[in-house]
């Protein structure tokens, strides 16, 4: 547990279990202090009741400008802008997607200096579940490392 109440393996204060905590084994019983398949699949449950979508994209490291305007950086990790208005704003991308798509920009001190990203619904989405932009990119980077170690054992079979 933590002082502030929160529970098992993936934190759950006592609310969210009730609401968001699921049987994904199917035992009959959601235990996600001692099972970490129901842990793993409640925590999927509260992405997909936050909002989860079944988007390609989450993060992606934006190239800068010389002028790009820092006043486009999020504070709240909402998705409250566009890719067309911060590509308007000095950010690109080497991806190609829709300028309507929503996303928001952040910044973070890197290795080599000040690394600059943008973050969309689903990235978002994982803020809910802890607010720090830091824990959010770790989980994020975490997900893509594992799916390059997935497919590198798929290919070496």
């Amino acid at each position: 547990g933590s002082y502030a109440g929160a529970m098992g393996y993936g934190q759950f204060m006592p609310s969210s279990w009730r609401k968001l905590g699921i049987d994904f084994d199917g035992d009959n019983k959601a235990d996600l202090i001692n099972n970490p398949i129901d842990a793993i699949g409640s925590i999927g449950n509260y992405f997909k009741e936050n909002g989860w979508q079944d988007a390609p994209v989450i993060a992606l490291q934006a190239n800068v400008s010389d002028t790009v305007n820092t006043e486009i950086l999020s504070r709240d990790l909402t998705t409250n802008s566009t890719l067309g208005t911060l590509k308007s704003q000095g950010l690109q991308l080497a991806t190609a997607l829709a300028d309507s798509t929503p996303a928001s920009a952040f910044s973070l001190e890197g290795d080599n200096g000040t690394e600059y990203w943008l973050g969309f619904n689903n990235f978002y989405v994982i803020t809910t579940y802890n607010r720090s932009i830091m824990y959010a990119l770790a989980v994020f980077q975490l997900s893509q490392a594992l799916k390059e170690a997935k497919k590198a054992a798929e290919q070496s079979t």
